[in-house]
């Protein structure tokens, strides 16, 4: 639908009962030229643009990023609603990461497990190696949701 911190701001409130996403990864892909099929589809030019490169490789914009993103999709979410994030488990990506959605949602429990693609990457099918990704997987609960908190510690979540 487009760059989600004007989307967000722009939407009526939906009231969520489910935030569920997968912020991109710091310094991993360059989300503009290798999703741009993505952005043809939002009306963007049918071709590459190597001058217009979205790597987020900088951590003050990165963090930026993602708390304008975090900021504005919490007035959409209800004040009880679970937030499942998956994120790189490179250590910048996931300090990042979880900092931000800390100050974001401030009175929330923090929960992590680790977690690995069920199959090699993609890079991989391209003859260029690759190896199954690592990421994390970052809960946040509302703290007095005692019956959430007894599954996601089933399911390998351990508080932080």
């Amino acid at each position: 639908m487009g760059d989600a911190r004007t989307v967000l701001r722009a939407e009526d409130d939906l009231e969520a009962g489910l935030l569920l996403t997968s912020p991109p990864y710091i310094g991993v892909t360059d989300y503009w030229n290798d999703h741009w099929i993505r952005l043809w589809m939002l009306g963007h030019p049918l071709r590459k643009n190597w001058k217009k490169a979205a790597k987020f490789g900088n951590r003050a914009s990165y963090e930026g990023l993602l708390q304008d993103v975090f900021s504005a999709a919490r007035r959409h979410v209800k004040e009880s609603a679970p937030i499942l994030v998956r994120s790189d488990q490179r250590r910048l990506t996931a300090e990042i990461c979880q900092s931000v959605l800390r100050r974001v949602w401030p009175s929330r429990d923090l929960f992590v497990r680790p977690s690995a693609a069920p199959s090699e990457g993609v890079s991989r099918h391209h003859g260029r190696g690759g190896r199954r990704a690592r990421e994390l997987d970052i809960l946040l609960l509302d703290t007095s949701d005692q019956g959430r908190r007894e599954w996601a510690e089933k399911r390998g979540f351990e508080p932080t």
